[in-house]
């Protein structure tokens, strides 16, 4: 063999070859040439929380799980660090998630920490999140219906929840009980279900509140009651808009009304009112009063008073509702005097 060819034979056995590792781009590019027939490279598969996948590396977990609960660090730092908890599995995170669903973190922190368990198809993740149930806001508890819809599993341990009445039906707020009725699989058998929680709720309430009717009232504790709990939607003059019935209408009403009305706003809804449910395409879900459009956005009036601006490109569904975007249960934290 003479020495060039000893080399030739040694530069591809060696060299050829780490050179394709190194540039693996490379060896696609010569395997395309008809020359050399490599096999395509191996494609490291999306990674699925909760499912198969590559895991992240446990090093970052620490660090994600102490930046999570860490009230002193900004959003989006949080907000990151949660995301990167969902990478892992649910059986290491569950405890992290369940602490940051717990009173004392924000409501975005909440709601945050809802849309990065979302992307578990554990079915163990409706049951985590109803642990924590109790100490959520309106808007999570919306958000964790919404969630139900998305695996068949989760509304089976949301429904089970309801029946066993671990959760009532009034903390669920109308407009999201009434999407949850339509639905083909549970709405007919979940109908019973929640009427007979409202109806109770209702005498339960009605039975403490009568007796406040015929009290003497007292006009500027009322008035102070009526600016923290009612104004965002009831404004006090017509011209303020708002999404309800403002308060020259409402002193106008009968008291028995005003309580009939307070303890179930969805019981006759006026259609000067129309309120709408948004769904996003990122499957978060919102309910307001259209007030305006333009070409390229949607404004609605909040229950809060405030706007909110859409873009039509980020919309999935917009639904008319029969019911009432006044909460209920605004009576439970009041007492009979107030």
């Amino acid at each position: 063999m003479t020495f060039l060819a000893a080399v030739a034979r040694l530069f591809a056995f060696f060299v050829f070859p780490a050179w394709l590792a190194i540039f693996p781009g490379a060896a696609r590019a010569i395997g395309n040439t008809g020359n050399i027939h490599l096999p395509p490279l191996p494609q490291s598969p999306p990674y699925l929380a909760g499912g198969p996948g590559v895991l992240p590396p446990q090093k970052f977990l620490g660090t994600a799980i102490k930046n999570a609960l860490d009230d002193r660090l900004g959003l989006q730092a949080r907000t990151n660090a949660i995301q990167e908890l969902a990478r892992h599995d649910l059986d290491i995170v569950a405890p992290i998630f369940s602490q940051l669903l717990a009173p004392g973190h924000s409501e975005i922190v909440a709601m945050t920490t809802l849309r990065a368990m979302n992307r578990y198809e554990n079915p163990g993740v409706m049951r985590i999140i109803l642990g924590q149930w109790i100490g959520l806001s309106a808007a999570s508890r919306s958000q964790i219906v919404a969630m139900a819809f998305v695996h068949r599993s989760r509304m089976e341990a949301l429904a089970t929840a309801l029946r066993s009445e671990e959760i009532s039906a009034i903390e669920i707020d109308a407009p999201t009980r009434e999407r949850l009725l339509k639905d083909r699989e549970y709405g007919s058998s979940l109908g019973s279900v929640l009427e007979g929680h409202l109806a109770r709720h209702q005498q339960q309430q009605t039975a403490r509140l009568q007796p406040a009717l015929s009290a003497p009232g007292d006009s500027l504790r009322g008035r102070e009651i009526f600016l923290a709990h009612c104004a965002s939607c009831h404004p006090a003059h017509p011209q303020n808009g708002g999404v309800a019935l403002n308060w020259n209408t409402l002193k106008t009403k009968p008291a028995e009304e005003l309580l009939s009305k307070l303890l179930f706003p969805s019981g006759a809804v006026t259609t000067n009112y129309p309120a709408m449910m948004i769904e996003k395409k990122d499957g978060q879900l919102f309910y307001g009063m259209p007030a305006r459009a333009t070409a390229t956005n949607l404004v609605f009036l909040m229950s809060s008073g405030q706007e909110w601006s859409l873009w039509r490109r980020d919309l999935k569904a917009l639904t008319p509702l029969k019911s009432s975007l006044m909460p209920e249960g605004l009576l439970d934290m009041l007492t009979a005097e107030e």
